[in-house]
Order: C-alpha cells, then sequence, then structure tokens
C-alpha cells in the first residue's frame, strides 16, 4: 500500500511539474518555435503563415469553447486539447523533416486551439483538487518556474539550428503530460459530459471576430506590405469592444485587471523582438528574452516579501481590500517597469523588463486566485472568464503598438512602414531608433495610465 502511495503522488507531482510547465509557458515556447520557421526567409508568407495560424486560433480557442455551453468536465476537455496540440506538434515536425508547406500549416491551427483553453482548464483542475485537500508542495512549483524560464531562453538561442529537435523536444513534453493525465484516477466528475447549459452563439462571433483580427495585426507585423490591413484591424477591435460593451452588462474587476496584465506582458515579448531587431541589436533580444524568463522564475519567490509590505500598508489604510492592496502594489511596479523602459537604456530597459514580467506574473496569479473564491458559477468558467479577458487585452495591446508604429514609421518608396520592414527582413539600422522610441514612448504610457485606472476601478460584484 505504501509503495502504491509513493508511486501515485511522484505521478501527480511529475503532473503537477510538467502541467505547470506547460500552463506557464503555452503562449510563448510555441511562439518561439514556430518563429524558427521564419529565419532565412523573412518577409515570405508562405513560411509566415504557420506562426500567424498559431497565434490566431490561440486567441479564438478560449471564445470558441465558451460557445458550446459551461464547462463540466475540464479533465477530459484538457485531454482532448493536448491530442490536437500532439497532433500539431507531430504535423510540424513531419513538416519540418519533410519540407512540406502544408503540414505546418495544419499543426500550428491544431497547437493554437488545442492550448488555446489549457491554462485556464489545467488551472482550475488543480483549484478543485486543492479543495478536495490535495496539496502541491512549494518546490515543486517553483521548479516548474524554473524550468518554464529555462526552456524560453533555450529555445530562443536554439531554434536556429536545432529546430527539428526543439520541435520534437516539445511534443515529447505535449505527450508526457497527456499520458500522466490519461493515467490519473477518473473520479465520478471527470464522467460527465463535457459541457452544461445551453449554447452560447455569441462566443462564436467573438472567436471570428479574433481570427480576424489576430489574422490582420500579425500578418501586417510579420510582412509590412498590406498596409490595408491595420483599418482593418482597429474595425476589428472597435467591433470586438462595442459588441462586449454591449452584452456585458458589468465588469468585473479582477478580469479588467487581467486584460492589463495580458497587454502588459504581450507589449514586453513584442516590442523587445520587434525594436531591438529593427535597430539591428538581436543581442539585446537575448537579454530581453533571458529577463522574461526570470521573470517568471522570480514571480512566486516575490509574493511573501510583496505581501508582507501590503500587511504593512494596510495598516495605514483601509481604503482597499488585502488582494486589492497586493494588485495595486503589482500594478504600480510594473508601471515603474513601464517607466524605465521610455528611454532605451540597455541596464534600464533590462531592468525595466524583469520588474513588468515578475509582478504582472505575480499579480495576475493572485487576481486568478482571489476571483475564484467568489461565489458564483463553477472554477472552470471562472478561469475561463480570466483568459478571455486575458487574450483581449493582448490582441487589443498588439493592435494598438501597430498601428502607432505604422503612424511613426517613414514612408518609404514602395511600404508606408519602411522601419517594421527593417524588422520583418531582419536587417535592422539604427536609423530606426528614433521611430522605436516614439512608440515605446506613446505605447507605454498608454499602459500606465491604463495601469492607474485598473488600480482605481471599481467594477460590480457579480450576482451571488
Amino acid at each position: 500500500m505504501k509503495k502504491s502511495w509513493e508511486k501515485k503522488s511522484r505521478s501527480d507531482q511529475l503532473l503537477h511539474l510538467l502541467g505547470g510547465t506547460l500552463a506557464e509557458g503555452y503562449i510563448v515556447i510555441p511562439n518561439l518555435i514556430y518563429a524558427g520557421l521564419i529565419r532565412g526567409r523573412y518577409g515570405q508568407i508562405t513560411y509566415l503563415l504557420p506562426f500567424v495560424l498559431l497565434y490566431a486560433f490561440e486567441k479564438a480557442g478560449v471564445f470558441l469553447v465558451s460557445g458550446f455551453g459551461r464547462v463540466r468536465n475540464s479533465t477530459a476537455l484538457i485531454r482532448i486539447g493536448l491530442g490536437l496540440a500532439v497532433l500539431g506538434a507531430a504535423l510540424t515536425l513531419g513538416g519540418v523533416l519533410g519540407n512540406s508547406l502544408v503540414l505546418p500549416d495544419i499543426g500550428a491551427a491544431c497547437v493554437g486551439l488545442g492550448l488555446s483553453c489549457y491554462n485556464a482548464l489545467f488551472r482550475a483542475a488543480e483549484f478543485r483538487k486543492r479543495q478536495s485537500g490535495a496539496k502541491a508542495g512549494t518546490a515543486v512549483t517553483m521548479m516548474g518556474h524554473a524550468l518554464t524560464g529555462i526552456l524560453i531562453v533555450l529555445i530562443f538561442l536554439l531554434r536556429g539550428s536545432l529546430l527539428p529537435a526543439i520541435i520534437a523536444c516539445f511534443l515529447t513534453l505535449l505527450l508526457a503530460v497527456l499520458l500522466l493525465m490519461c493515467f490519473r484516477s477518473i473520479s465520478e466528475r471527470e464522467r460527465m459530459p463535457l459541457f452544461e447549459g445551453q449554447k452560447r452563439p455569441i462566443f462564436f462571433l467573438y472567436a471570428a471576430i479574433a481570427v480576424l483580427l489576430t489574422l490582420c495585426v500579425r500578418g501586417y507585423k510579420q510582412t509590412a506590405g498590406a498596409f490595408f490591413l491595420m483599418p482593418a484591424a482597429a474595425l476589428m477591435i472597435l467591433l470586438f469592444t462595442v459588441i462586449r460593451l454591449s452584452r456585458q452588462k458589468r465588469f468585473y474587476t479582477f478580469s479588467v485587471r487581467a486584460a492589463w496584465y495580458g497587454a502588459v506582458r504581450n507589449f514586453v515579448i513584442i516590442f523587445s523582438l520587434i525594436g531591438f531587431t529593427a535597430t539591428g541589436q538581436p543581442e539585446l533580444v537575448t537579454v530581453a528574452y533571458f529577463m522574461v524568463g526570470l521573470g517568471v522564475c522570480l514571480s512566486k519567490l516575490c509574493e511573501k516579501p510583496v505581501r508582507k509590505l501590503c500587511e504593512t500598508l494596510n495598516r495605514k489604510t483601509a481604503r482597499y481590500s488585502r488582494n486589492g492592496l497586493y494588485q495595486a502594489v503589482c500594478i504600480s511596479l510594473c508601471c515603474i517597469g513601464l517607466i524605465l523602459m521610455i528611454p532605451m537604456q540597455t541596464v534600464l530597459y533590462m531592468a525595466g523588463v524583469l520588474l513588468i514580467v515578475t509582478f504582472a506574473a505575480a499579480g495576475n496569479a493572485a487576481g486568478t486566485r482571489s476571483f475564484t473564491e467568489l461565489p458564483f458559477s463553477t472554477p472552470e468558467e471562472k478561469y475561463l472568464i480570466r483568459a478571455r479577458f486575458y487574450g483581449m487585452g493582448t490582441m487589443i495591446q498588439q493592435g494598438f503598438l501597430m498601428l502607432t508604429l505604422s503612424l511613426f514609421s517613414p514612408s518609404g518608396e514602395n511600404t508606408p512602414a519602411a522601419a517594421l520592414q527593417d524588422y520583418t527582413l531582419s536587417q535592422g539600422s539604427m536609423a530606426n531608433e528614433a521611430v522605436f522610441r516614439a512608440t515605446l514612448a506613446i505605447s507605454a504610457s498608454t499602459l500606465v495610465l491604463c495601469g492607474m485606472a485598473a488600480i482605481f476601478y471599481r467594477g460590480r460584484k457579480p450576482a451571488q
């Protein structure tokens, strides 16, 4: 009995470690892998398409799933999603090894759709386990954060020369998590249907808009030639927001902050890649991504010191709840990081990236925990609500960044965005630095103002 219990405990810990690693890096890791397909083929839409499709289906998937009703069996849905992602990774690997142009496109769409809800549903499943009394050790959680950071840095450094091996490792990680999920003991809840309640067609519309929006924004970013895509993206953002506002009679405070965390983290990753590549400093992209990985690792370590600081401040003011004050501190530190980035001086910029990623991850995790404790609906629905807002924040921010950059890019002979063209073709020049300084100042200042609004925002709580 003792031996079998130990085996079960070790398998659960391994699932928590590998599953948590995938939950932390489910966006960054696949994006870095599929960006590796572009190296040496810059500006060629045939090789850009998998990268664009991955992002589009990744953002649309969380809305698509919500359209079928309320999720009832999160574990079964995770297995289906992982199976789809495994198929996608295998097709991509086959396409890379066989020089196929079609297989990576199909594979990217499968991986994006399969992992779109993984983080939300995995966290919901972990939440239910904690409710039943099962707890994973802090050491295992910390190891998962560290492994995520290490994988991000290694993939970024090696994706040019060892892309097939990296895809194979990613496929192995997906398979390992899927097999661990399949061999777990199945509870009564996990025998239930996937969804319950009525279908919600409005979310299918959201999914369609999300696909079109991300195709426009990322397509423009990677080609810099189809300028008509940016007005189309602006129209999609407006349509998305208007429909959402008309349907959502109240906003949840936590979800508004989730959208901001998604926007600020996405901004750091995207701008660091575009800005340093277009200004001829690709080595600084590596440093920035190292800071992103380090920030993910440090986010858990910083939680206790910040909690103590909040308790000290809470003795002097009763304006905020405990979590509200913690969120205010995390958002404020992220805003300081954004201000440090604005001069685009290397040391200050990297310190800002580290500060933003660390406290965006810490604040988002704490907000998610508090949000799931509210007495309404199921954990799966609450995690999906946050995932929808987080994804909406990343899409709108990237659209705003591209619009800002297109306005400040000097006009060339055949392209309205010469600076972005230098990024697209990976032929950077310091002549573009002024353009990116202006874009950084406007984008970072806008995020700081939105962050201050998120601190003081008081949304109505859901009906209990």
